[in-house]
């Protein structure tokens, strides 16, 4: 009356749009509902007071998605002529339902019709609930729904054959993933490398097999189930990831009655070890003590380089501090007392080469470029030269050639040449010797020296007032070098230091 019309147009990217934009044979169903056969997008059903559509196709079980007509017989049912047969189906009370589901049962030539092709709106039933179709270059036919029988029978689902790396796995295979034949089988289990699979399926249905249906899927892969029919029973998967999947089938028999429990089967492919939690795990830890130990080397590096700072330090206040204060009390006795002023002016001599000698061997010894053994040779040469030159004592240096290539630590570096140099003052001060021999070896991962001479020797048991036993042997323990001294009166001395390098 209003003389106004609203169009519905098809959208792909919608699918609560109109299946297709060729839509004929109406039926108002239950609800005001608008039932409707379209070309390619199956069968739509339109709520008036929403403006919704749904559509149901081959997904939903359907014999094609070319329905072109629809009639209702007087059971209720609705029967769809497609490109591929004849489609029954109940309607639901509420198609738009979350979850709603359409049983369809499905005839062709194989049950009696002449042709599968139905022919447009050619559908018809008539009062006493005889329906016909006319067919497309096959005449017409006529049944009684009434008189069809149809297959209520669930059939099983079995999964009949498992492929690995598209060859097929026996149970008696040597090495096989199956501990029982495949029908049995719940869970496989294989490596990241066996990551092709397949499987071969069947519905145990022997009325009219070939039109059995099938849906498949595997979980935590696939979205939404697979819809095959019965000539690809088979579903392939390439190149999964290591993880947890389930494969599901489920099955129909020829009539459209689906087994709707699916038959599962686990498979876990598992990570290369490098992928692994505990791997990860082993990293992270290794990782954390790495961190840790340089962590504590560094900790350890900068202690013992405060210690060697605060040793340096000791030694420049005790020694070189002692000496500057005695030059300061010999400067005021020269200025007091003149008869003593020559012995004064002596000994500020001797203190003030003491100290120049001390500020050397310290510069000497935190030097880097003096790390090498070589040059602690040299310096040990040059000392040994000067002295005994100077006490005119007979003297031989042997030092081994493989020595040269050692590299010592800055603390073992002065404190083995502070020992030398405390032996070698001794001997020149107090041994009287005529003779002295040095010796450097490299033995067993060891540095020994050994110091000799002739000269008086002294008793190593007896306690002496000087510091340069002490300073000698407190100098090896900290370095934890290994000392010895042989000596008796009238007999020389001989000391040995081994520092294992």
């Amino acid at each position: 009356d209003t003389e106004k019309f609203k169009t519905y147009h098809h959208d792909a990217s919608d699918p609560s749009s109109v299946g297709s934009e060729s839509c004929h044979a109406w039926i108002e169903g239950k609800n005001q509902l608008i039932w409707f056969g379209t070309q390619g997008g199956g069968i739509g059903v339109f709520d008036p007071a929403t403006e919704k559509f749904k559509t149901f196709t081959t997904n939903d079980g359907l014999a094609n998605n070319n329905v072109v007509s629809l009639t209702a017989d007087k059971n209720g049912h609705y029967w769809a002529g497609t490109y591929e047969g004849l489609s029954c189906f109940i309607p639901p009370d509420d198609p738009f339902a979350p979850g709603c589901r359409i049983t369809f049962h499905n005839y062709d030539v194989n049950d009696g019709l002449p042709s599968n092709i139905m022919n447009l709106v050619s559908g018809f039933c008539d009062t006493d609930s005889t329906m016909y179709f006319g067919t497309r270059n096959a005449g017409m036919f006529y049944f009684r729904p009434d008189d069809l029988k149809d297959n209520d029978f669930i059939p099983p689902v079995y999964i009949t054959e498992f492929r690995l790396n598209n060859r097929l796995v026996s149970v008696n295979d040597s090495n096989s993933v199956l501990k029982s034949p495949i029908e049995f089988t719940k869970e496989i289990r294989l490596n990241y490398k066996q990551n092709i699979i397949s499987f071969s399926f069947t519905a145990l249905n022997y009325t009219r097999p070939e039109k059995n249906q099938y849906k498949y899927m595997l979980e935590n892969y696939d979205k939404d189930w697979i819809v095959t029919d019965a000539s690809l029973r088979f579903a392939s998967y390439t190149n999964l990831d290591p993880g947890t999947y389930i494969f599901k089938v489920k099955g129909s028999n020829n009539d459209g009655n689906w087994n709707e429990t699916p038959t599962e089967i686990k498979i876990i492919i598992t990570p290369p070890f490098w992928q692994t939690m505990w791997f990860r795990i082993l990293i992270a830890l290794g990782v954390a003590a790495i961190v840790y130990t340089f962590y504590r080397y560094r900790i350890g590096q900068i202690l013992l380089l405060q210690r060697i700072r605060n040793k340096i330090a000791a030694d420049l206040h005790d020694d070189i501090g002692s000496t500057l204060n005695s030059i300061s009390v010999y400067s005021e006795v020269a200025k007091k007392d003149p008869a003593r002023k020559d012995f004064a002016l002596q000994m500020i001599g001797e203190s003030s080469r003491k100290i120049i000698e001390s500020m050397s061997d310290i510069v000497w010894s935190i030097n880097p470029e003096n790390d090498s053994f070589d040059k602690i040779i040299f310096r040990m040469r040059s000392l040994t030269h000067n002295l005994m030159k100077a006490k005119k004592i007979d003297c031989t240096f042997k030092a081994d050639e493989s020595l040269q290539s050692l590299k010592l630590s800055m603390n073992t570096r002065r404190n083995f040449y502070l020992i030398f140099k405390e032996v070698l003052n001794n001997l020149v001060k107090y041994s009287q010797a005529d003779r002295a021999n040095i010796v450097l070896m490299h033995e067993n991962n060891q540095v020994i020296l050994i110091v000799r001479d002739d000269g008086v020797g002294f008793d190593v048991a007896a306690k002496y007032n000087g510091n340069g036993l002490n300073n000698i042997r407190k100098r090896a323990e900290d370095i934890k070098a290994r000392l010895n001294i042989e000596s008796a009166t009238g007999t020389g001395t001989t000391i040995e230091l081994a520092l294992r390098v």
